[in-house]
């Protein structure tokens, strides 16, 4: 009897510990996951106020060279290797692209009313947990009327 005891509780012990662990495991995830979107967050603030302050302080008209390129004057917007680089009066400003977040830059509004330019940045689905991938307009408005 005392044998069959012993298997029984040990038995036991091992569904326990199973099951400590799994739970340890998915509080990991859930906390690695949370951060991670927390970072991608902030990083996406960071990017949405620099890209307004640049457009709003630019001295001169904006032009679209390219998807990836905004010039005015010798102010320079470009997107390149995950970042952001946005070359005005001060020294460079590199913001990075969260981790599966690509960019471009495109110009809105029509003939008569203020200029909207938007960075239109996009990312990839998470591996886990069913989330899609999307995408969001950062958008920053001249308050000149466009000719």
């Amino acid at each position: 009897m005392q044998l069959e005891e012993a298997i029984l509780g040990m038995a036991l012990a091992m569904g326990l510990a199973g099951t400590v662990l799994e739970l340890g495991m998915r509080s990991w995830r859930y906390s690695s996951e949370a951060a991670g979107f927390a970072q991608a967050s902030q990083q996406t603030l960071l990017l949405r106020q620099g890209w307004r302050r640049f457009i709003h302080e630019c001295p001169e008209r904006p032009h679209l060279t390219s998807p990836t390129e905004l010039t005015a004057g010798s102010w320079r917007a470009t997107i390149s290797e995950g970042t952001l680089l946005l070359q005005g009066a001060a020294e460079p400003r590199r913001l990075w692209l969260p981790p599966g977040m690509t960019a471009e830059v495109r110009r809105e509004g029509a003939r008569g009313e203020a200029e909207r330019w938007i960075l239109l940045v996009t990312w990839q689905p998470r591996r886990s947990g069913g989330h899609t991938g999307g995408m969001s307009r950062l958008v920053a408005c001249r308050g000149e009327v466009s000719p």
